[in-house]
């Protein structure tokens, strides 16, 4: 069944396996290609704990079960996810810094490390794990399953959307250095979970989530590209 246990497994077991993943792989020349491996590692890792243990899924097949599918014709929440990445900066992140009095907001560690890239091939890797990967298993394990798993406790759709956002955007504290972001994750998090509830299943938050990832991912390699 999707529970919070399981849920919370996932991610738990997922952190852990990128540690262990790191430890092994954290050594290379290239620490970009090395983060994207652990980063991989960590998605799948999720994503085989609730494949394993929730038997939600045991009669339809799992993609069914989560609802994951792509319709050709929601290919335009890609741009909107370019859009809410837009808002979210401007209409969250901006005032914040402002409200902090913040001259010089620390970067986050994904972005120092794409700064120390020693070659094309880790930021690419990095690009697909954070462009792809990331929007797909992401969505299963916070939309699909811990969404589902709280409204199983009896909650109103707002309360259960609220919840699992705060979860999504707390998870990425495990960097202090996203400390900064984490109310634009929480925002990012609100409107995904609405959307998944409304259209029944992750199409349009996959998009959407993905349009988000990309546009700050270009933002960074092109600022760090500048930079150099």
């Amino acid at each position: 069944m999707w529970s919070l246990p399981i849920t919370f497994g996932a991610i738990v077991g997922g952190f852990l396996a990128a540690v262990v993943a790191y430890a092994v792989v954290g050594g290379w020349r290239d620490e970009t290609l090395a983060v994207a491996v652990a980063g991989a590692v960590q998605l799948f890792a999720g994503l085989a704990i609730i494949f394993v243990f929730a038997r939600e899924w045991a009669g339809d097949g799992f993609a069914r079960a989560v609802g994951l599918r792509i319709k050709v014709s929601d290919w335009w929440m890609f741009f909107v996810g370019f859009g809410l990445q837009v808002v979210i900066v401007l209409a969250v992140l901006d005032p914040l810094i402002r409200l902090l009095n913040i001259e010089q907001p620390e970067q986050q560690q994904i972005a120092e490390i794409i700064a120390a890239a020693s070659g094309v091939v880790g930021v690419v890797a990095l690009m697909v794990v954070t462009t792809v990967l990331a929007p797909i298993i992401e969505e299963i394990i916070y939309r699909a399953v811990l969404l589902r798993a709280i409204l199983r406790l009896g909650v109103r759709d707002s309360t259960a959307i609220v919840l699992s956002a705060a979860v999504f955007a707390s998870i990425h504290l495990v960097d202090p250095q996203a400390a900064l972001v984490v109310p634009g994750l929480f925002v990012l998090g609100v409107v995904l979970s609405y959307v998944t509830l409304k259209s029944g299943d992750l199409s349009r938050a996959i998009l959407i989530h993905a349009g988000v990832n990309s546009l700050a991912a270009i933002a960074l390699v092109v600022s760090n590209t500048s930079v150099a």
